[in-house]
């Protein structure tokens, strides 16, 4: 039997005062789904995800791009093209090729505006220098203590394509959101989407104002960040890494 409530804010479809939907999955529908969610869950989940107005964001079951779209959850029509870092076709920045967001007027993917504009700091496997890298290197690490599976110029000794892991330090700058999945912090941010809809629905309910929602949400914010603090802390201290984690000890390894 299908379920009729959704698997994030647990709100009944069924006679909902509130007014609820469940959301068509375009990307991985089936009937009799066990795992369903309401619309604003997911125009949540795309607003969080997005820093554009595009709000494209992922599903929670499948990982496809999708969009909410006068009022239906549509897959993502963006084009693909090629990102001017990493030279790989990707989704751009912005949603499309005329409104993409450039650096320096070239055309940017979002996992390199992620990276341009949250620079972090990797060491190399091979000569385990530190090197800033503008593309979020992180996804391709099955834990935060493992070297990466794709590869990226080092141009600190190697001159050549090498894999990296991330920094213990730069770890908690990681957006929870776009860690990996082996890394077992999605459940977090589904329970910030929760939050911030129970707030909503609490505002809709009581009369509330929007800075309960604000409120709530920069609280969850703070209470993911120390939660990341806290796993990361454990990864590095099993793992004992051959690096002191901050980065600090040779300022040429960059």
């Amino acid at each position: 039997m299908e379920e009729s409530t959704c698997a994030i804010c647990y709100e009944s479809f069924e006679n909902n005062p509130n007014g609820t939907r469940k959301a068509i999955m375009p990307c991985c529908e089936v009937d009799q789904a066990s795992t369903v969610f309401c619309i604003r869950c997911i125009e949540l989940i795309c607003q969080r995800y997005s820093s554009q107005d595009d709000n494209i964001g992922k599903c929670p079951k499948c990982s496809q791009y999708i969009q909410v779209k006068d009022g239906e959850v549509v897959k993502s029509t963006a084009p693909l093209v090629e990102c001017s870092v990493c030279k790989q076709k990707r989704l751009p920045h912005g949603g499309s090729t005329t409104t993409a967001n450039t650096v320096r007027e070239k055309v940017v993917c979002v996992a390199c505006y992620i990276g341009i504009h949250n620079r972090l700091r990797y060491e190399c496997e091979r000569c385990q220098r530190i090197q800033m890298i503008p593309h979020p290197m992180y996804r391709y690490q099955e834990y935060p203590t493992s070297f990466s599976t794709s590869t990226w110029a080092c141009h600190s000794r190697c001159h050549d394509y090498t894999r990296w892991r991330i920094i213990a330090a730069d770890v908690r700058k990681v957006p929870v959101d776009d860690a990996p999945d082996s890394w077992g912090l999605q459940e977090e941010e589904i329970e910030t989407i929760r939050s911030i809809r129970r707030a909503e629905l609490q505002g809709i309910s009581g009369g509330s104002s929007g800075l309960m929602y604000s409120s709530r949400r920069s609280e969850n914010s703070s209470s993911l960040r120390s939660r990341l603090h806290s796993i990361v802390s454990g990864w590095f201290s099993t793992a004992g890494s051959a690096y002191d984690g901050n980065g600090d000890d040779d300022a040429n390894r960059r």
